[in-house]
């Protein structure tokens, strides 16, 4: 149960971020970390809506730099 809530967290943290990002984006990288926020944050609401964590969104998740995100996610035996 605590992975999913931390997905949920996870979830709500890249909206907010997307949100602050949207505010004062101006240069094409930031676009482009916009794009990039929004598309993992559509695989994290997708692997929710689906009780699933695909392999490839955990290694996603866990690649990132933000210390704020989970780091660790069970290895569900239908990958």
């Amino acid at each position: 149960m605590g992975e999913w809530s931390d997905l949920a967290e996870t979830l709500v943290e890249l909206d907010l971020a997307i949100e602050d990002l949207e505010g004062w984006a101006t240069k094409p990288e930031d676009i482009d970390e916009i794009k990039r926020l929004e598309a993992l944050r559509d695989d994290l609401f997708l692997a929710l809506s689906l009780h699933h964590v695909p392999a490839r969104l955990r290694h996603r998740l866990e690649g990132r730099d933000d210390s704020h995100l989970p780091r660790r996610f069970a290895i569900d035996p239908r990958d």
